[in-house]
């Protein structure tokens, strides 16, 4: 099984190498997977700043990167994007700014949104 992620950034790697090993736990077929990491050119904003942002820079990331692997005459069986940023909201008159990541997968036929856990940003750094 071949899994393409549309970046080349260490953290990144390593979170998706860190998925694959915890699906190998329960489908050993996980266990042979290949991570192919590529860097990508997306649209997307440098440091996105609302959920449909993040959402959108997933989403170009796994659509370059499987766009780039079928123009090398490859393919994957999974292809992913991962972006990271900013999220702000105003709940009860009070701005909150948290850090979100947000993760796409497409097989190129179907696809999936999923978010990881949110934190909240010191006011001081946002």
């Amino acid at each position: 099984m071949k899994i393409a992620l549309g970046s080349a950034r260490a953290a990144k790697i390593m979170a998706v190498r860190s998925g694959l090993a915890r699906i190998a736990t329960i489908d050993a077929a996980w266990e042979k997977a290949e991570l192919v990491a590529r860097t990508v050119e997306t649209n997307a904003p440098a440091m996105p700043l609302t959920d449909s942002q993040l959402m959108r820079g997933a989403r170009l990331r796994a659509e370059a990167v499987r766009e780039l692997l079928l123009g090398e005459g490859e393919s994957a069986h999974f292809y992913v994007g991962l972006e990271g940023g900013f999220h702000s909201i105003t709940l009860d008159g009070e701005r909150h700014t948290l850090l979100r990541g947000w993760a796409y997968v497409t097989d190129g036929v179907r696809a999936s949104f999923g978010s990881a856990p949110s934190i909240s940003v010191p006011e001081k750094i946002v």
